[in-house]
């Protein structure tokens, strides 16, 4: 039987965005049994999970405790951490699978397992996922399918899934009832909240879309979040005693999954209620400011609406930096009413047109591509950028040449027909009578991939080189230093490369931390695993001209 361990110690929404790859897992290896690590605040959450026989959490809280309040804190976290893992490594888990970007993922994932080097078992996507969200704005595709693929399973449709008991359901049944809501009410869930500033729709403009929502619409609201976020529900619970409900505070993770199984639609920061929406089947209408964008982290499943501010600026690289946060008032409440008319079926044709047509904002419909991948398309069509169309030329690429086969945990790769469906997916959504613009955007970039891969080839070379040195009983210290300078400065070369390919950039990226993560216990085989990154970074650059090539014939007929 396998035993899989799945690491993911990140925040509440991330947890719901796990949900579909545990079940994927459940499918295809039903005797399986999976378990789950995570941070403690997030154990209410893990009853509502389907697709886990166990988990295990982490409690962070007492750690950062001990180790600034406790002057033995160092040596009590060492033996706390040396128990956990050591408990967890008797599991004999067969694989275990990291989902959390950052150091300390890699590390309990090492921990937890089986192996004896740190990055010895960490997957091709895994590397990718890494690399990529180092770099948030190079993600090519919606996590819940990175996590997927990081899992060796192929997309498989699958939308989030929590479950609340029967009991809970009846609760929030029975409540929504004393409030006078009954199934024939129209339900609009509100959330204003979100973990970083430049992610929170500014409370007032919440405020005059509410106003307008209770003028023009018959429905009751419900106000979803924490207590702190009050401003909003302060006015409305002042002015509107009968039209609103507020919730701020009062609800467990199993409670808010049943209240929000009966809300008809959730308006929404990018938060972790809006991924619990998703995970209920509600329809959503997100906003994404600052850093998110909608294609990453938008709300999973067919026929939900993002906005987005159309700006040069966004999705935001810095936005702890940024003083004006201007993203967040692009998006009006005007803009935002007419989105859920839209959502809501009430609104005609002629107003869609107006609405997409203008200015400040972007509106997408969430749906899934021809290969596959959850995407976020224009409500209605537009011209193609040559940035969405890198999009949709690297989820073929990564899909290609991260494909693994590894211990019966494969993902298929995709085959010829991929960019064919990519090219008739673009027909149905995009305008492309700017396809000559387009070519010419790709053939900028042609000399620039030649370049990389002759500065790749040498890095290759200089690896021979390394290791032929390192062969020697009695190395020459001076020539490998010198060698070692040499491929430092070649890959400053790829770095400035990676600035002239920036819409594929993350080939960078993963070429940087795949250079990182190397090691070994000689010169001679770090020689080995450094040329093999060099010639995988080539054989990717001629497998995405390949693929731009096709693109373009099949474009230009």
């Amino acid at each position: 039987m396998e035993s899989i361990l799945v690491v993911n110690l990140t925040r509440f929404g991330d947890i719901v965005q796990t949900t579909p790859m545990l079940q994927g897992l459940k499918s295809v290896y039903p005797e399986s049994r999976v378990s789950l690590l995570v941070n403690n605040n997030c154990e209410q959450l893990c009853s509502l999970l389907p697709g886990i026989d166990e988990y295990y959490t982490l409690d962070f809280k007492q750690i950062c405790t001990d180790l600034h309040n406790n002057p033995a804190g160092i040596e009590q976290t060492y033996s706390y951490l040396k128990e956990f893992f050591g408990k967890l490594r008797l599991r004999n888990f067969n694989k275990v699978i990291n989902i959390t970007p950052h150091h300390i993922g890699v590390i309990s994932a090492f921990l937890a397992g089986q192996g004896n080097r740190l990055n010895e078992n960490i997957s091709a996507w895994t590397k990718f996922f890494i690399s990529t969200t180092r770099n948030w704005k190079t993600l090519p595709m919606h996590v819940i399918d990175l996590y997927s693929k990081m899992a060796g399973l192929d997309q498989h449709l699958i939308v989030p899934k929590l479950n609340a008991s029967q009991e809970t359901y009846q609760f929030a049944s029975n409540m929504l009832q004393h409030q006078g809501i009954d199934e024939g009410t129209l339900l609009l869930g509100l959330h204003t909240g979100g973990s970083t500033d430049e992610k929170r729709w500014p409370q007032e403009h919440f405020i005059e879309l509410c106003e307008r929502i209770i003028k023009n619409i018959s429905c009751k609201m419900i106000l979803y979040g924490v207590e702190t976020e009050n401003n909003v529900s302060t006015y409305l619970l002042k002015n509107y005693p009968g039209q609103v409900i507020s919730m701020l505070g009062k609800t467990t993770p199993e409670e808010l999954t049943a209240f929000m199984h009966y809300t008809d639609v959730l308006i929404t920061n990018d938060s972790g209620p809006m991924h619990v929406a998703t995970a209920c089947g509600t329809k959503v209408l997100s906003l994404h400011t600052g850093k998110e964008k909608c294609i990453s982290t938008g709300p999973y499943g067919e026929g939900n609406l993002a906005i987005e501010p159309d700006m040069a600026c966004h999705p935001c690289e810095f936005p702890e930096s940024c003083h004006s946060l201007e993203c967040r008032n692009r998006i009006t409440p005007d803009s935002v009413f007419a989105a859920l008319e839209i959502l809501l079926g009430a609104h005609s044709e002629t107003h869609t047109e107006a609405l997409c047509a203008q200015k400040g904002v972007q509106l997408f419909c969430s749906g899934f591509d021809a290969n596959g991948f959850m995407d976020f398309y224009p409500l209605q069509k537009k011209d193609i950028s040559f940035e969405k169309l890198s999009v949709y030329m690297q989820r073929v690429l990564w899909s290609r040449v991260l494909a693994e086969t590894e211990a019966g945990y494969g993902v298929p790769r995709l085959g010829e027909k991929a960019v064919v469906n990519i090219y008739r997916y673009i027909q149905k959504h995009y305008h492309t009578h700017t396809v000559p613009d387009l070519l010419r955007q790709w053939n900028v970039l042609l000399p620039h991939f030649i370049q990389l891969k002759r500065t790749a080839g040498k890095g290759g070379v200089l690896a021979d080189e390394v290791h032929s040195a390192g062969m020697n009983p009695v190395p020459n210290i001076s020539r490998l230093q010198h060698l070692t300078q040499q491929l430092e400065a070649l890959d400053n070369e790829v770095i400035s490369a990676g600035e002239m390919i920036k819409p594929f950039k993350n080939l960078i990226h993963l070429f940087l931390y795949e250079k990182e993560i190397i090691e070994g216990g000689s010169i001679t085989d770090m020689a080995v695993q450094t040329r093999t990154v060099y010639e995988v970074l080539v054989s990717r650059i001629n497998e995405l001209e390949a693929i731009g090539q096709q693109l373009f014939i099949l474009m230009n007929r």
